[in-house]
């Protein structure tokens, strides 16, 4: 919809009919009738044209650039979710390069999988800026378009000059790349991150009849890329002001309703390119998602278990300890959710609740003298205190008593406190979703069918 305010404020306007609404989501068969647009060689052609009445309409209004139709009052307009592509524009072919990336563990041996489609999001991506950023003339400004799909594949608008070729001939170019630290400096984390030139990808010429039948998906793949890249890009930072999940956007400060006390709906926006019988076309919608609530994890956890405050899950935690139906709400959460450890800026998963901080489950082994969690913070903070300030102000845990969230596995298990943890936003978990969930999905959806689509706010 475009210049409506509302779906109720177009149905109920002065002189406004069902016939007017009708005639755009349902015209005429003769407004759908698309069978002159055919090829004459279509073997069924005559069979087709009685069935192209039924398919939805591709009127001329359709296909402008406002992609709208004025109604009764004129101040009025329906909008389609279908915009023609200038396809005139675009570059005769595209590069195509596969990514790759092993970790190199701190005694400097490579790991032999390609950690490429498990490692977190934004750590892929990091590197992908770096590799970037190690080459200027690879970026746009030099006249190379470079993007990214979020994963494992890069297209360029220009071949790269890659330096080096494999043993298959492919041009390569392998660097190892360190994570950067919250302040910037080089972790003790590197990867070998290696481009491998795959292809190349030829777009078609001519008119909307020519692209009205493409069928390689590598085309449209390559093209819908760079779509997103404004929110992929985006991820590496502390705090993003868009995400992805699939060819879907969303912003970190869109609309919100809480399903449950652990998780949220939010509208988005999906962007995608679609072949059809008008040509190229780029579809835009809204779309709605479920998302895990994020902030402090100490938050999260006392809205989780159903507290009315953080003081009351603490007062449990220091006296009989937090029971174990509450405990269960915040582990189901939790499990499998990516986590920030805000005082290194790494991104883990959480794998489950562990002991409080200040118990003696929570005691490892360092240089041969066991410790707690706790204790273990508390001395750290004093030997490295710029690095903890900001965590630990007073210099030991405020919340020793809480459970820690045990990042490692049963066996090995890895505890850091809970108040040294966020939950970053933009993660979808919609297989979550119960009915009452879903319900409120649907509601929200309802409310929000009226609200501009995504490129008419952006």
């Amino acid at each position: 919809m475009g210049e409506v305010a509302s779906v109720q404020a177009l149905t109920t306007a002065a002189g406004m009919s069902d016939r007017d609404v009708l005639n755009v989501i349902n015209p005429p068969a003769s407004d759908r009738d698309r069978s002159s647009r055919l090829d004459a060689t279509y073997s069924l052609e005559s069979a087709y044209k009685e069935f192209s009445k039924m398919l939805p309409a591709h009127a001329e209004w359709r296909m402008t650039p406002k992609i709208g139709k004025m109604l009764n009052p004129a101040t009025q307009i329906i909008r389609s979710n279908h915009f023609a592509v200038n396809t005139r524009s675009l570059k005769s072919s595209i590069q195509k390069y596969l990514l790759t990336i092993f970790k190199i563990d701190r005694a400097g041996i490579e790991d032999t999988v390609d950690a490429v489609n498990d490692e977190d999001q934004r750590v892929v991506t990091s590197l992908v800026l770096q590799l970037r950023d190690n080459h200027p003339e690879w970026r746009i400004g030099t006249g190379v378009g470079f993007t990214f799909n979020g994963r494992s594949v890069l297209y360029t608008s220009e071949l790269l000059p890659l330096t080096s070729v494999d043993r298959n001939g492919a041009a390569v170019q392998s660097e190892i790349i360190h994570i950067k630290k919250v302040d910037g400096s080089q972790s003790g984390t590197k990867y070998r991150v290696t481009l491998t030139f795959n292809e190349v990808i030829i777009l078609p010429h001519g008119p909307a009849e020519v692209w009205s039948r493409v069928t390689d998906d590598r085309i449209i793949a390559a093209l819908d890329a760079p779509l997103l890249s404004f929110a992929r890009w985006g991820i590496v930072e502390d705090n993003p002001e868009w995400f992805t999940v699939g060819q879907k956007a969303f912003r970190s400060t869109g609309e919100v309703l809480s399903l449950s006390p652990a998780y949220n709906a939010q509208k988005g926006y999906y962007a995608s390119l679609k072949v059809c019988l008008a040509g190229l076309v780029l579809v835009s919608d809204m779309s709605v998602s479920c998302f895990l609530a994020g902030g402090p994890m100490i938050d999260f956890m006392w809205h989780c278990a159903g507290y009315r405050s953080l003081d009351d899950m603490v007062q449990d935690s220091k006296g009989k300890g937090i029971p174990k139906q509450r405990m269960d709400k915040i582990a189901e959460s939790i499990k499998g959710a990516k986590v920030r450890v805000t005082h290194l800026g790494h991104f883990r998963k959480a794998k489950a609740l562990g002991p409080p901080a200040n118990s003696k489950e929570s005691t490892f082994s360092v240089e041969s003298v066991a410790i707690t969690v706790a204790d273990y913070y508390a001395k750290m903070a004093k030997v490295h205190g710029s690095l903890y300030k900001t965590a630990l102000p007073s210099g030991a845990l405020k919340y020793p008593s809480l459970p820690c969230i045990n990042m490692g596995s049963l066996a090995k298990p890895v505890y850091i406190p809970a108040e040294l943890i966020d939950i970053p936003g933009g993660q979808c978990r919609s297989q979550v979703c119960t009915p009452d969930m879903t319900a409120k999905m649907i509601t929200v959806c309802k409310y929000l069918f009226s609200i501009q689509s995504y490129f008419c706010n952006k």
